[in-house]
């Protein structure tokens, strides 16, 4: 490193300093948005999960314990849902009426 700086002269040195100040600035501020990003999207899935467990809560008190099959039969199937990518093609068979 020593002999990389020998030839260098003042005005040179600080254009260097400079610029690597300026990158560092560059590299923090991106960082911080960066994590800035981060926390807005886990607030929103927070908020997400908060309000599927209230929508979970409510369809087992609507459909009451003697339905909890039927609940967990549908719960597993959302959740089967949003873990599959959204289909192009309808799953509905053609009506015979339908030519």
């Amino acid at each position: 490193m020593e002999g990389m700086t020998t030839g260098i002269g003042v005005e040179e040195s600080h254009y260097l300093i400079h610029k690597l100040i300026t990158m560092t600035v560059s590299q923090a501020t991106l960082a911080a948005q960066r994590q800035a990003a981060i926390s807005e999207l886990e607030g929103k899935m927070k908020q997400m999960e908060q309000t599927t467990s209230v929508q979970e809560q409510l369809l087992a008190h609507v459909l009451g314990d003697k339905d909890l099959e039927v609940y967990s039969l549908m719960s597993s199937l959302v959740a089967a849902e949003d873990n599959t990518p959204a289909s192009t093609e309808s799953s509905r068979s053609n009506s015979p009426t339908d030519g």
